[in-house]
C-alpha cells in the first residue's frame, strides 16, 4: 500500500491536486464545519440508489458517520469492511470491486 500511495503521489499534478483538495476542505483549525454542514443536511434528498462503503477502523473519518449517512440517505446501502482502514478501494480492493459490480449490475 506504502509503494502504491508513493506511485500515485508521483504522478503529474498529484501534489496540486491533493493540496487544492485540503485547502478547499480545511483551514488551519481543521474541516471547514460549513461545507460539510451543507452537505449533512441535504442528504434526504439524495433519490438514487446509493452504496456507502467504510472501513471499520477508519482514523480519518470515523466510521459513526457511515451509519448517520445511511439513516438519512433514502434507499441507501451500507457495507462496512472490518478489517479496514480509511481506503477500503486499496485495502480491500478485490472485495471493494466485487461489491461495487454488484451493486451497479443489481441496486
Amino acid at each position: 500500500m506504502i509503494e502504491e500511495g508513493y506511485e500515485i503521489s508521483a504522478l503529474a499534478g498529484a501534489q496540486r491536486c491533493k493540496l487544492s483538495t485540503l485547502r478547499t476542505l480545511c483551514n488551519t483549525w481543521g474541516v471547514k464545519g460549513n461545507d460539510i454542514r451543507s452537505i449533512l443536511d441535504r442528504l434526504e434528498e439524495i433519490r438514487v440508489p446509493t452504496l456507502i462503503i467504510w472501513g471499520a477502523q477508519d482514523r480519518v473519518v470515523p466510521v459513526a458517520h457511515a451509519h448517520l449517512a445511511a439513516k438519512r440517505v433514502p434507499n441507501a446501502r451500507l457495507h462496512i469492511f472490518d478489517p479496514c482502514g480509511h481506503v477500503p478501494n486499496i485495502e480491500r480492493a478485490d472485495e471493494f470491486n466485487a461489491l461495487v459490480i454488484d451493486f451497479l449490475s443489481n441496486g
